[in-house]
Protein backbone atom coordinates (compact mmCIF):
# COMPACT_ATOMS: atom_id res chain seq x y z
CA UNK A 1 0.00 0.00 0.00
CA UNK A 2 1.33 3.33 -1.12
CA UNK A 3 0.72 6.33 1.65
CA UNK A 4 -0.89 9.24 0.77
CA UNK A 5 1.31 12.10 -1.24
CA UNK A 6 3.83 8.97 -2.56
CA UNK A 7 4.23 8.96 -6.00
CA UNK A 8 4.11 5.32 -7.52
CA UNK A 9 7.35 4.15 -9.12
CA UNK A 10 8.61 0.82 -10.83
CA UNK A 11 11.08 -0.92 -9.40
CA UNK A 12 13.02 -0.68 -12.83
CA UNK A 13 13.06 3.20 -11.80
CA UNK A 14 15.73 2.86 -9.67
CA UNK A 15 18.31 1.12 -11.69
CA UNK A 16 17.82 4.33 -14.35
CA UNK A 17 20.31 7.43 -14.41
CA UNK A 18 19.01 10.28 -12.76
CA UNK A 19 19.84 13.52 -14.12
CA UNK A 20 22.31 15.63 -12.79
CA UNK A 21 21.86 18.79 -10.51
CA UNK A 22 21.46 21.88 -12.14
CA UNK A 23 23.92 23.55 -10.14
CA UNK A 24 26.52 21.56 -7.29
CA UNK A 25 26.60 23.71 -3.34
CA UNK A 26 30.23 24.78 -3.42
CA UNK A 27 30.52 22.86 -0.46
CA UNK A 28 30.15 19.91 -3.05
CA UNK A 29 31.67 20.99 -5.89
CA UNK A 30 35.49 18.86 -6.61
CA UNK A 31 38.43 20.86 -5.69
CA UNK A 32 41.91 20.28 -6.17
CA UNK A 33 43.56 17.40 -5.33
CA UNK A 34 44.01 16.67 -1.35
CA UNK A 35 47.74 16.55 -1.84
CA UNK A 36 50.01 18.26 -3.08
CA UNK A 37 52.31 16.41 -5.69
CA UNK A 38 55.28 17.06 -3.57
CA UNK A 39 55.75 17.00 0.44
CA UNK A 40 57.41 19.96 2.29
CA UNK A 41 58.48 18.69 5.73
CA UNK A 42 58.78 22.82 7.45
CA UNK A 43 61.68 23.02 10.46
CA UNK A 44 60.20 22.34 14.16
CA UNK A 45 60.79 25.65 15.19
CA UNK A 46 58.07 26.75 12.90
CA UNK A 47 54.48 26.57 14.71
CA UNK A 48 50.89 27.17 13.94
CA UNK A 49 50.18 31.25 14.27
CA UNK A 50 46.84 30.31 17.17
CA UNK A 51 44.82 27.14 18.50
CA UNK A 52 42.50 27.31 15.46
CA UNK A 53 45.04 27.01 12.98
CA UNK A 54 45.63 23.48 14.96
CA UNK A 55 42.09 22.59 14.77
CA UNK A 56 42.73 22.68 10.58
CA UNK A 57 45.35 20.20 10.84
CA UNK A 58 47.12 21.01 7.07
CA UNK A 59 47.43 18.51 4.95
CA UNK A 60 50.98 19.51 4.26
CA UNK A 61 52.11 18.25 7.35
CA UNK A 62 54.23 19.48 9.74
CA UNK A 63 56.19 18.55 12.64
CA UNK A 64 54.75 20.99 15.45
CA UNK A 65 57.22 22.21 17.89
CA UNK A 66 57.14 21.44 21.69
CA UNK A 67 55.71 24.59 22.43
CA UNK A 68 51.96 23.86 20.79
CA UNK A 69 49.48 22.86 22.89
CA UNK A 70 48.56 19.40 22.40
CA UNK A 71 45.58 19.27 23.99
CA UNK A 72 44.27 21.61 21.14
CA UNK A 73 44.18 19.29 18.32
CA UNK A 74 41.67 16.40 17.37
CA UNK A 75 42.81 12.63 18.46
CA UNK A 76 44.05 11.85 15.32
CA UNK A 77 46.13 15.46 15.12
CA UNK A 78 47.50 14.59 18.46
CA UNK A 79 48.75 10.88 17.25
CA UNK A 80 50.45 12.11 13.68
CA UNK A 81 51.91 15.26 14.94
CA UNK A 82 53.74 12.71 17.98
CA UNK A 83 54.29 10.22 15.55
CA UNK A 84 56.22 12.76 12.94
CA UNK A 85 57.95 14.44 16.12
CA UNK A 86 59.15 11.90 17.02
CA UNK A 87 60.43 9.90 13.77
CA UNK A 88 62.01 14.11 13.42
CA UNK A 89 64.21 13.43 16.63
CA UNK A 90 65.25 10.15 15.47
CA UNK A 91 65.85 11.67 11.84
CA UNK A 92 69.59 10.14 11.46
CA UNK A 93 68.21 6.56 13.07
CA UNK A 94 65.43 5.92 11.03
CA UNK A 95 66.11 4.77 7.46
CA UNK A 96 64.46 6.79 4.76
CA UNK A 97 61.43 5.37 2.38
CA UNK A 98 61.22 5.24 -1.48
CA UNK A 99 58.62 4.88 -3.36
CA UNK A 100 58.90 0.94 -3.23
CA UNK A 101 58.72 0.68 0.83
CA UNK A 102 55.76 -1.51 2.24
CA UNK A 103 54.58 1.63 3.82
CA UNK A 104 54.58 3.97 0.52
CA UNK A 105 51.32 2.30 -0.47
CA UNK A 106 49.64 4.46 2.03
CA UNK A 107 51.86 7.37 1.26
CA UNK A 108 50.77 10.09 -1.54
CA UNK A 109 47.53 10.88 -2.16
CA UNK A 110 44.43 9.43 -1.33
CA UNK A 111 42.20 10.62 -3.28
CA UNK A 112 43.44 8.93 -6.56
CA UNK A 113 42.16 5.47 -5.22
CA UNK A 114 38.69 6.35 -4.19
CA UNK A 115 36.05 6.47 -7.08
CA UNK A 116 33.11 6.82 -4.85
CA UNK A 117 33.76 9.24 -1.66
CA UNK A 118 31.08 7.74 0.10
CA UNK A 119 32.86 4.38 -0.18
CA UNK A 120 36.00 5.53 0.86
CA UNK A 121 36.30 3.59 3.86
CA UNK A 122 35.46 0.28 2.24
CA UNK A 123 38.43 1.10 -0.40
CA UNK A 124 40.93 2.59 1.84
CA UNK A 125 40.42 -0.17 4.53
CA UNK A 126 42.00 -3.39 2.32
CA UNK A 127 45.31 -0.82 1.46
CA UNK A 128 45.80 -0.48 4.67
CA UNK A 129 45.24 -3.84 5.86
CA UNK A 130 47.97 -4.84 3.05
CA UNK A 131 50.30 -2.57 4.45
CA UNK A 132 50.01 -3.45 8.30
CA UNK A 133 48.21 -6.45 8.34
CA UNK A 134 45.47 -8.02 10.41
CA UNK A 135 46.15 -8.17 14.21
CA UNK A 136 49.31 -6.12 13.84
CA UNK A 137 51.52 -5.65 16.82
CA UNK A 138 54.71 -3.16 16.97
CA UNK A 139 56.91 -5.94 16.11
CA UNK A 140 55.16 -6.53 13.20
CA UNK A 141 54.91 -2.88 11.18
CA UNK A 142 58.54 -2.42 12.67
CA UNK A 143 59.79 -2.50 9.02
CA UNK A 144 57.19 0.13 7.88
CA UNK A 145 59.25 2.72 10.21
CA UNK A 146 60.83 4.87 7.84
CA UNK A 147 60.83 8.78 7.11
CA UNK A 148 60.25 11.02 4.14
CA UNK A 149 57.58 11.28 1.48
CA UNK A 150 57.12 7.80 1.06
CA UNK A 151 57.00 7.08 4.99
CA UNK A 152 55.96 8.23 8.18
CA UNK A 153 55.56 11.93 7.05
CA UNK A 154 53.70 11.05 3.61
CA UNK A 155 51.72 8.46 5.70
CA UNK A 156 50.97 11.53 8.28
CA UNK A 157 49.93 13.65 5.10
CA UNK A 158 47.97 10.61 3.42
CA UNK A 159 45.84 9.85 7.20
CA UNK A 160 45.05 13.66 7.58
CA UNK A 161 43.71 13.60 3.87
CA UNK A 162 41.71 10.85 4.34
CA UNK A 163 40.06 12.43 7.47
CA UNK A 164 39.89 16.05 6.35
CA UNK A 165 39.00 15.16 2.59
CA UNK A 166 37.19 11.98 2.19
CA UNK A 167 35.62 12.18 5.34
CA UNK A 168 36.26 9.13 7.07
CA UNK A 169 35.73 8.50 10.59
CA UNK A 170 39.01 9.50 12.37
CA UNK A 171 38.32 6.44 15.43
CA UNK A 172 38.84 4.25 12.10
CA UNK A 173 42.28 5.39 11.32
CA UNK A 174 43.92 6.29 15.06
CA UNK A 175 44.69 2.41 15.70
CA UNK A 176 47.53 2.57 12.96
CA UNK A 177 49.02 5.81 13.35
CA UNK A 178 49.01 4.60 16.97
CA UNK A 179 50.30 1.63 16.57
CA UNK A 180 53.25 3.25 14.67
CA UNK A 181 54.38 5.46 16.94
CA UNK A 182 54.25 2.44 19.28
CA UNK A 183 56.71 0.74 17.18
CA UNK A 184 58.89 3.94 16.45
CA UNK A 185 58.95 4.20 20.54
CA UNK A 186 60.26 0.77 20.78
CA UNK A 187 62.70 0.58 17.54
Amino acid sequence: MIGKGKKRTSITSFFQKSSPPKSIPHALAPGPSCLPSTVTIKPLSIAPKSPETLRDAPTNFQALSPAVNLDSLTPLARLTSSLQSLVCSYSSAIPEATAVSDIARVTGDPCDLVSDPDEAWEMLNPIIHSVFGYQANPDTVRHLVRRGQFGIEGFCDWVMACAKKLHVDSALLEPKVQLLLEATQTA
